[in-house]
């Protein structure tokens, strides 16, 4: 787990000193054939190039982790289990309710969101028709 959180931690640094480098690099004429660009293209190809430096390191840590034995890291059983459970609760619709009070609080909160929409869309007929000059009778 120590070389997973380390090449993490590496490449979290590129991702931040690279562009900065090269940004760096460009507007003080460090790099060499920087110094006879305009300041737009300067701009411009600095910018380019320290977008393009972010995604080469992150395609380079994914390269890494794909490279990661699969059977390194063992999982957890009872995390797997209760993950599993939790995503067919939520894909199945949810356990219904037999609670009475959470029954009603659902059936108010439906009415109120009617409601809601009822209202914005009269209001925003309020609006379209006093924009088109049709006035509101």
């Amino acid at each position: 787990m120590g070389g997973v959180m380390q090449k993490f931690l590496v490449a979290s640094m590129f991702m931040g000193i690279l562009p900065i480098a090269i940004l760096y690099g460009f507007n003080n004429d460090l790099l060499p054939g920087s110094a006879t660009l305009s300041p737009h293209s300067l701009t411009l190809l600095s910018g380019f190039l320290a977008v393009v430096s972010v995604n080469v390191v992150i395609v380079f840590y994914i390269c890494l982790a794909l490279k990661e034995p699969v059977d390194k890291h063992n999982s957890d059983a009872s995390f797997v289990a209760e993950a599993k459970d939790s995503v067919k609760k939520f894909t199945s619709g949810g356990v219904p309710s037999t609670d009475p009070a959470l029954k009603k609080q659902d059936a108010i909160n439906k009415a109120n969101y009617s409601v809601l929409i009822c209202r914005s869309f009269m209001s925003l007929l309020k609006t379209s028709t006093i924009k088109a000059g049709i006035g509101w009778y």
